[in-house]
């Protein structure tokens, strides 16, 4: 921002970060006209979101999932690959050591974004996001179930084993379809 002062610059930011970039979110809390009087250049505005991103990638965890669904909301709206590349390498590392619920959520994130890419990724980001997905999904549905201290079935629409199992199955059953269609 050329002539804006400091202070001005971390106001700004401030409200940018706190709404994750998101306009709309501005607007409902009322702040979007105290935002846009600030004249923010776009490319400072890619460089904060990409700072999120980067934030974010970094907060992502197996007992809290707030990260993950941040992230989502994000790449709903801008499709940044950083965003999907960035939950696929923690999913790859990390989640298979996670609880069953977390399992079937970042499966059916890795699904659920991959379903509004546009185009085509590089082919071995297609080829790690059906491993990741079918592996994540596979040990759910061949492992006991586990949850961690504090989280339930309940919140997630299922009751038991048997009902967490169709669910994973479904979304197996799917991903193998979305894959399969930008071969």
């Amino acid at each position: 921002m050329n002539e804006m002062h400091q202070d001005d610059r971390d106001q700004a930011q401030a409200l940018f970060k706190r709404h994750r970039g998101n306009m709309i979110r501005m607007h409902k809390e009322g702040v979007l006209q105290t935002y846009k009087a600030y004249d923010v250049p776009k490319e400072t505005e890619a460089e904060w979101t990409a700072e999120l991103i980067d934030e974010l990638t970094k907060s992502l965890s197996i007992l809290k999932t707030d990260a993950l669904e941040e992230l989502e909301a994000m790449y709903k709206i801008g499709q940044q690959p950083d965003i999907y590349e960035g939950i696929l390498k923690f999913a790859s590392k990390q989640v298979l050591s996670a609880d069953s619920i977390v399992r079937l959520i970042y499966a059916d994130t890795i699904l659920n974004l991959f379903k509004l890419m546009r185009q085509a990724p590089p082919k071995e980001t297609h080829y790690k996001s059906l491993q990741v997905t079918t592996e994540l999904l596979e040990d759910v549905i061949a492992k006991p179930l586990v949850l961690d201290q504090g989280r339930e079935l309940k919140p997630y629409g299922l009751s038991d084993k048997k009902s967490l199992n169709i669910r994973a199955r479904q979304s197996l059953d799917e991903a193998r379809e979305v894959f399969g269609r930008f071969k």
